[in-house]
């Protein structure tokens, strides 16, 4: 609606819930006092004379603008707002004003209806604006004053708005940004006692000038409040006294208060707080009341600074506390505390002397300096704001020493009241790791205080600072013996809770007829702190047991909770058998934990009951019906329950229980693993791995749930639930488990494969229903994770497949085709290799026989692959070893063609320049033996069938003897430390693991295998079968690869490295004609170090079939003189993999080149970076330095160089 349209009315016919007394109710005795000596006039208004004046220059220049009153109540808002309006409209203001009370109707629908209908209308013949006051707008809802805001800014041409509240933050900041404020402060009380002394007059009151002054005290210059009183008081009495003022408004009486502080200042805290609790039910008074007149009284009173710093700051407390509903008991307790404080600092510095201070030097941190009496924190919370404040470390430790100083200072003094402060500082300071062991001595001297206060402090102390070991525990002794003693249990409680902390041998000793005697004690509070206390002393002195087990006895018949629960902890170590009558009494409710009576002290008990039923059969048949009913009666919905629940299982399962009990035991373990909580499914899967020997036929029910915990997603599920798979697995259920086991296998994480590929060849070694099944399981092992296949299982398997001759053409020809899928399993490539080198010519004569239709197999293709193998990235030392030793086998076969062998002679003759030793010297062997082809098949032959024997480590008997001899804690203690089994334990490796783990913020790195000391041969060098002359027997350098020819594989190729020749391997025996062929492809080089004598170049290859698979060949090169000692060590970034083998040499002479291989798996894509440490001692001396290499193109990772 536009200014044009605006619709016109003559009066508004509502204006608000607060209507206008009409002007004859002026002259009427019954209106309030308030109303009837309302100013009129802008005149009239008291105290108030700028904001009046400013106001009253607006009116004269037509240039009012919207206004907001604010200020505490009585001020004079209201009254200055109505007078404005008469200043404006006259007599008849009430036509053009619209007053509402936003405390009522202070919602949005208010602004929306009564203020918008108002604002948006005029009145007719009046072209001026109209007047809206809101009072108390500070409790208007934030929507409503949006909105208010809205009409504000709209309807400014004829409306002005005035808004009136107590608290001007509650008014948002775009209410306030429109309108001018003014504050109306509290009105001085002379001004106020002119307005009631008009009053007095006209009203003609009777009261006496100390009733005026009590009247003119309360009102706190609020004028309304002074003339409601002084009504009520006219009406009620006939003469108004000072009592009757106080009476009639219900404040406490100044006599009154100050019979109630010197109450607290001088009587005893029963005493002080009984008179408290009485004047406020009698009088009907609350604590707020009290806590003001205590305030206004305390003003009066001569207290030192420090304790006048001291009250303020604890009034201020509990008045916060009060506003924001504290518990007035609680804060009674405060306030009386903190007057008694007060007192004491009084008393400390009196005579006043003591304090001495210059009143121009009276300020907070010279009474703090006069109070500590060295210039240190006034107090502990001080101590604690001031090391919050520090930024840094090195301004704590500076702030520290320096209150550390002040300590030791103030202790001189040998003041009680400073060193009951010091030492709560200096505690504080201990906590947070810094020295305090020179307030010992001073903690003594608190405990030996009679004050309650000092006797807790110094006993904290005497439990932080001191330990059973110190010989200044001596002194503590006649300390704990006499307050064992006292009165007051509570210090009695205080001397047994240091005791229970700190006694030693000797102090136990000393102190056990006190502690014996305090058993027997009446109060609940003492007996259980001494049963602890016993305890203890039974912990440090065993030939003491006896002096307590009649009062253990006792404690075990106590109704009381707290004296049960550490009774039964006492009895526990005491062996008590006496516990039937516990277990069926029942308890109050008030120690029920979600449902469950006081489970702690179930858990207690049943502890116990195993303790008692170990090795006892007669205990044990005591218990079993309690167990049962435990077991049957506790709910498992509840965390609570199956706690108990679990303690009872593992009570049954150590007690001599019956088989029946036993089952019901393994039964619940099995219902805990439905739970959704892991802890408690871990926690049954690690039992149940304990238990397994007990009953496994129990254990076997559940392993269909055991099975599904294997594809939990979380990794400590998994592991236990797959070492208790093991332990199931027999001659009835071999297949199906196997079968789960090997699903599992292709997916498990690769820290799981090396245990499960232990495991399953375990398994079906000693379950397998035949050797075809045998056969199947250990091949579908190493296709699956054949890198983490050990050499005990790999020799293991080879000999099997050796004493089956019916099944040798079978397993050739499927590891034959094995492998032409998959190169990259190490273990698969080495079985293959050597039953092609053992059985070859079988698959070359029958074909792949595992086909309905056998397909033939040419020698050319067995050769192919073999020498595929060698051109690959996998091939590692010990493949090139196996390959040329398979290859030279075959080359005896009848059933390989001539070109076939002559293509072997060529390949063989190729690595006779390898820069690994092994390697160039079984080439030069093998290649020499084609020239005596008279004893070249006897020396080839096929080997005969090792003897059988079991090589997988440990056995299934074994391995769960050695889990049993866990202790039940290990359930809960190594929920993520989990032990690896003796069959998945790996095999050392160099200590420097994670020298670069960190490097890219602990990415893949990967530590070169320490290369092992070389070992003798067992048999001649193959050479002296040609050569009359003996081969050189120089000691040889360190062998290139780990020791893996002393067992298994290695006893089948007798392939322990013979010695070497010092100097460069020599020419065969016989002039060979074949021509030399390269094993690798040539591949491009990049120098990544070049200084101190040392080059380093890598030279990668990539396999095009697999991306992101590289090798590299780190080539060493000594520049200037020998190096000797390399550590080459390598970390890439997190998103990579790095496998590190074995440095041909770690010493590196001019004119040769050692070198390194390093394979790394990497996102197609990506780019390859290296972080590179390197350590050498070489003619500049031991040198170590670090590169970063990021020189290789990004296309590596995607196949192509």
């Amino acid at each position: 609606m536009s200014d044009h349209e605006m619709e016109v009315d003559d009066v508004p016919k509502d204006k608000g819930k607060q209507k206008e007394a009409p002007e004859e109710n002026f002259k009427d005795d019954t209106l309030p006092w308030v109303e009837k000596y309302r100013p009129v006039t802008l005149s009239d208004v008291v105290s108030h004379q700028d904001i009046t004046s400013t106001i009253e220059r607006f009116i004269e220049k037509n240039r009012l603008p919207h206004l907001l009153f604010y200020g505490p109540p009585g001020t004079g808002k209201t009254s200055t707002i109505v007078a404005v309006a008469r200043r404006i409209y006259g007599n008849d203001y009430k036509k053009q004003i619209l007053e509402l009370n936003a405390s009522d109707d202070r919602g949005i629908e208010v602004v929306r209806e009564q203020i918008k209908q108002f604002a948006e209308t005029r009145t007719l013949f009046n072209k001026g604006f109209k007047l809206i006051i809101l009072d108390e707008a500070d409790m208007m809802t934030q929507a409503a004053q949006a909105a208010l805001r809205r009409v504000i800014e709209q309807y400014t041409r004829n409306v002005r708005f005035c808004i009136i509240c107590n608290y001007v933050n509650k008014i948002t900041p775009a209410i306030q940004s429109r309108c001018t404020r003014f504050r109306f402060s509290p009105l001085p009380i002379p001004e106020v006692e002119k307005r009631v002394n008009m009053v007095i007059e006209s009203e003609k009151v009777n009261i006496t000038p100390e009733g005026k002054q009590a009247l003119l005290k309360l009102s706190k210059g609020d004028m309304r409040r002074a003339l409601n009183v002084l009504q009520a008081s006219h009406a009620a009495y006939d003469r108004i006294d000072e009592s009757e003022i106080y009476t009639c408004t219900g404040n406490p009486h100044p006599s009154d208060i100050e019979h109630l502080v010197n109450s607290m200042m001088s009587d005893d805290f029963g005493t002080s707080y009984q008179l408290v609790m009485k004047m406020k039910t009698e009088r009907g008074l609350a604590l707020q009341d009290l806590l003001s007149g205590a305030y206004e009284y305390f003003e009066t009173l001569e207290f030192p600074p420090a304790a006048r710093v001291h009250l303020l700051d604890k009034l201020a407390t509990i008045e916060h506390w009060l506003s924001t509903g504290g518990t007035e008991k609680i804060q009674l307790s405060a306030l009386m505390g903190a007057v008694k404080t007060a007192v004491e600092i009084t008393t400390y510095f009196s005579p006043p002397s003591r304090l001495q201070l210059e009143p121009h030097a009276m300020n907070i941190d010279n009474i703090r300096a006069a109070v500590t009496g060295s210039g240190g924190f006034y107090n502990l919370k001080a101590l604690i704001k001031g090391i919050r404040a520090c930024k840094t470390l090195a301004d704590e430790r500076a702030l520290i020493q320096k209150e550390s100083a002040a300590i030791r200072t103030s202790f001189k003094e040998e003041d009680s009241f400073a060193r009951h402060n010091n030492i709560a500082k200096l505690l504080y300071i201990h906590m947070l790791g810094y020295p305090a062991h020179f307030g010992q001595i001073e903690c003594l001297k608190l405990v030996a205080s009679p004050r309650f206060s000092d006797k807790r402090l110094g006993y904290l102390g005497i439990m932080l600072l001191l330990d059973e070991n110190q010989e200044v525990l001596m002194l503590v002794t006649n300390s704990l013996k006499n307050d064992m003693n006292h009165s007051n249990m509570y210090a009695v409680g205080l001397a047994l809770c240091t005791f229970a902390n700190i006694a030693g041998e000797e102090m136990s000793r000393d102190l056990c007829n006190e502690v014996e005697k305090l058993l027997g004690s009446s109060n609940t509070y003492i007996r259980k702190k001494a049963a602890l206390c016993a305890l203890r002393i039974v912990r440090r002195v065993p030939e003491l047991l006896d002096h307590f087990i009649d009062g253990a006895k006792g404690l075990l018949t106590d109704r009381n909770h707290g004296v049960l629960l550490s009774g039964v902890t006492l009895a526990t170590t005491l062996l008590v058998r006496h516990l039937k009558s516990l277990i069926t009494t029942g308890y109050s409710p008030e120690h029920d934990v979600s449902g469950i009576t006081d489970p702690f002290l179930q858990i207690k008990i049943l502890r116990l009951l195993r303790q008692i039923g170990k090795n006892d059969p007669r205990a044990s048949e005591a218990m079993n019906d309690i167990l049962a009913q435990v077991a049957t009666n506790t709910d498992s919905t509840k965390n609570v329950g199956n706690s108990i629940l679990y303690e009872t299982v593992l009570t049954v399962l150590e007690i001599e229980a019956d088989s029946g009990l036993r089952v019901m035991a393994i039964n619940i373990l099995g219902k805990f693993l439905s739970n959704r909580d892991n802890n408690i499914r871990y926690v049954a899967l690690n039992t149940l791995n304990k238990v397994v020997t007990m009953d496994t036929n129990a254990v076997q029910r559940h392993r269909n749930i055991i099975l599904d915990c294997l594809r939990d997603g979380d990794i400590s599920i998994r592991r236990r639930a797959l070492e208790l798979s093991y332990a199931l697995i027999n001659e009835s259920n071999v297949r199906v488990l196997t079968r789960e086991l090997l699903a599992f296998l292709e997916v498990a994480d690769n820290e799981f494969k090396l245990g499960m590929t232990t495991q399953i060849s375990l398994a079906a070694e000693r379950f397998a229903p035949n050797k075809r099944w045998h056969i199947d399981t250990v091949l579908r092992v190493l296709k699956l994770a054949g890198n983490y296949v050990r050499e005990e299982v790999l020799s293991s398997f080879i000999r099997l497949v050796c004493h089956t001759p019916e099944l040798q053409a079978y397993t050739t020809s499927k590891l034959y085709t094995a492998l032409k899928e998959d190169i990259s399993q190490e273990s698969l490539t080495l079985a293959t290799v050597w039953l092609l080198g053992e059985f070859g010519e079988a698959l070359i004569q029958g074909g792949l026989v595992d086909e309905e239709t056998p397909k033939p197999i040419q020698d050319s293709d067995i050769v192919e692959i073999q020498e595929s193998i060698l051109q690959s990235p996998y091939a590692n030392a010990l493949i090139r070893q196996f390959v040329l030793t398979s290859l030279a086998k075959l080359s005896s076969r009848p059933a390989v063609s001539e070109p076939q062998r002559q293509r072997i002679f060529n390949i063989l003759n190729g690595f006779a320049t390898s820069t690994e030793l092994e390697i160039q010297q079984r080439a030069v062997e093998f290649a020499s033996l084609f020239s005596h082809a008279d004893i070249r098949g006897g020396v080839l032959e096929v080997m005969p069938p090792p003897e059988i024997k079991a090589t997988v480590i440990g056995t299934v008997s074994e391995r769960r003897s050695v889990g049993s001899t866990r202790t039940d804690k290990d359930s809960l203690l190594d929920l993520m430390g989990d032990e690896t089994t003796p069959a998945a334990a790996a095999p050392p490796t160099q200590s420097n693991t994670d020298l670069l783990a960190d490097l890219f913020g602990g990415g893949g790195a990967a530590p070169a295998p320490a290369a092992p000391a070389p070992q003798k041969n067992s048999i001649q060098d193959i050479l002296g079968l040609f050569d009359s002359t003996p081969a050189a027997t120089a000691t040889p350098p360190p062998a290139p690869m780990p020791a893996t020819n002393g067992g298994g594989l290695g006893g089948l190729f007798d392939s322990t490295p013979s010695p070497a020749p010092a100097a460069p391997a020599p020419k065969p025996a016989t002039p060979t004609s074949a021509p030399a062929q390269a094993p690798v492809q040539n591949r491009p080089t990049f120098l990544a170090y070049d200084k101190n004598g040392l080059k380093v170049t890598l030279a990668p290859q990539v396999l095009p079939s697999k991306p992101g698979m590289v090798q590299i060949q780190a080539r060493f090169e000594a520049t200037s003189g020998p190096v000797q000692g390399v550590t080459f060590q390598v970390a890439v970034p997190r998103t990579q993999q790095l496998q590190m083998l074995p440095m041909s040499s770690a010493d590196v002479n001019p004119g040769n080149v050692e070198t390194q291989v390093l394979k790394i798996l990497a996102p197609p894509g990506s780019q390859v970076k290296l972080r590179i440490r390197i350590a050498f001692t070489g003619s500049a001396g031991a040198i170590q330095d670090q590169v970063d290499f990021a020189g290789f193109p990004a296309s590596m990772t995607n196949g192509v160089l």
